[in-house]
């Protein structure tokens, strides 16, 4: 059944080196968010988030929460993860910003790699409202490389735009 964890990060804390991959796998258990970089400061080669099962209760992200820098590329490969994403986040204004999954950072970071995001779009949940894919970030941040958002299936609760929340610099 899995065990309730409030954040995963794959990377660092706070400063530090992770010289190969941040790979975090998530088959079961619950999770309010999960990022594959970092939380604060530091450098990670390259980050995966492996979402085959579980909950995760507001939004994954490929990147960082602020600062930091992951060197490599970031992929995200969304299975049968069930998003029970907020009707509304504190800081956004407009629903059609609410997204379950972001390629790139949170609030801050930079990716030099490419972001790319595989995703079978079963985004499941108690909320009606719309839920997005984003391939850049939330906020701050940079993404250096190329964006890429590869849908296996469809769902009526779900759009995936590369759109006016992302912060993308090539």
């Amino acid at each position: 059944k899995g065990m309730t964890v409030y954040d995963i990060f794959g990377g660092n804390l706070s400063g530090g080196t992770v010289s190969g991959a941040a790979n975090v796998t998530l088959t079961s258990g619950v999770s309010n968010y999960v990022f594959g970089g970092n939380n604060a400061g530091g450098t990670v080669g390259s980050a995966a988030l492996l979402l085959s099962g579980g909950t995760i209760n507001n939004v994954a992200f490929g990147g960082n929460l602020s600062s930091g820098e992951i060197v490599g590329n970031v992929l995200i490969n969304q299975g049968a993860v069930r998003f029970n994403a907020p009707e509304k986040q504190d800081n956004v204004s407009n629903e059609n910003d609410i997204g379950v999954m972001y390629g790139g950072n949170m609030n801050g970071g930079t990716i030099s790699g490419n972001v790319q995001i595989d995703s079978n779009a079963e985004v499941r949940g108690t909320s009606t409202s719309n839920r997005n894919i984003f391939g850049g970030n939330y906020g701050n941040g940079i993404i250096k490389g190329n964006v890429t958002i590869n849908m296996r299936h469809s769902h009526p609760l779900l759009r995936y735009r590369y759109s006016e929340r992302s912060n993308h610099t090539a």
